[in-house]
């Protein structure tokens, strides 16, 4: 499309100026204090986002085609590749060999791999700086250098946890770790991360599910009781408040209480 329209511009009588802007910059700086041609970058990639199929981000037509100012295009399938060429065909041609380590480093089967939100992990991990990304793909798939696997690969001397000193230091220790720091450190984030789902409405019976099952992953003990989730007072407010919000989107009145 970039394409056609510069050929456009080129058989236009008027002279036209083409000015390069670096993407993405919202990224790193508040769209507020973005110059006029960055902000307008900001929209419009938020309105490709709009049109792009979310389970293809690189097809937008059912039949594309090869425009006359484009000469040549890459297709995968019936896809046409419009970004990151590159990327797209390094992982067209490993596409299979990394599928056969995740699923045997996830011990993963076909249903499991189908059902993972895929697009979503991708989207999350565009997001990221290029350190922090790596970091969360070596947490994924079980390669963060700790003292544990840096001792198993002869690269330290010892593979107790430097905080604790009681226990090999591994991911999963990680998680667990018994000094009172580290206990601190991890009620610190849990804390935030309900805030932040509380702070998006998610569902108390949500909330209290991820407190449940989180204490218990990170070693936290038994989990405050909740005052609403799981109690009769709770439920009824849920409910109730279900109905209220069905009878809104169907159009009908509320009765009465």
């Amino acid at each position: 499309m970039l394409l056609t329209l510069r050929e456009w511009a080129r058989r236009n009588p008027y002279k036209v100026h083409l000015r390069w802007v670096k993407g993405h910059q919202d990224e790193d700086t508040p769209v507020g204090n973005l110059s006029h041609l960055a902000k307008l970058n900001v929209a419009m990639d938020e309105l490709a986002d709009t049109v792009h199929d979310p389970s293809f981000l690189e097809k937008s037509v059912e039949d594309p085609e090869v425009l006359p100012a484009e000469r040549w295009a890459l297709f995968i399938g019936s896809a046409k590749v419009t970004t990151k060429l590159k990327d797209r065909v390094l992982h067209r041609c490993h596409c299979d060999d990394l599928v056969s380590y995740v699923t045997q480093r996830h011990s993963l089967g076909a249903h499991d791999m189908e059902h993972i939100a895929w697009s979503s992990l991708q989207g999350y991990l565009r997001k990221q700086k290029m350190a922090r990304r790596a970091v969360v793909v070596k947490y994924l798939h079980g390669w963060l250098p700790t003292q544990g696997l840096l001792y198993k690969q002869g690269r330290a001397d010892t593979d107790l946890c430097p905080v604790c000193e009681l226990g090999s230091e591994t991911q999963e220790h990680i998680h667990q770790c018994p000094h009172s720091e580290a206990v601190k450190h991890r009620l610190g984030l849990l804390s935030t991360f309900i805030t932040t789902l509380q702070t998006a409405r998610t569902a108390p019976e949500i909330c209290d599910c991820w407190v449940s099952q989180l204490y218990s992953e990170l070693g936290l003990g038994t989990p405050p009781a909740s005052e609403l989730v799981g109690t009769t007072p709770g439920m009824e407010a849920a409910v109730k408040e279900a109905v209220v919000i069905r009878i809104s989107l169907a159009g009908l009145t509320s009765p009465k209480a």
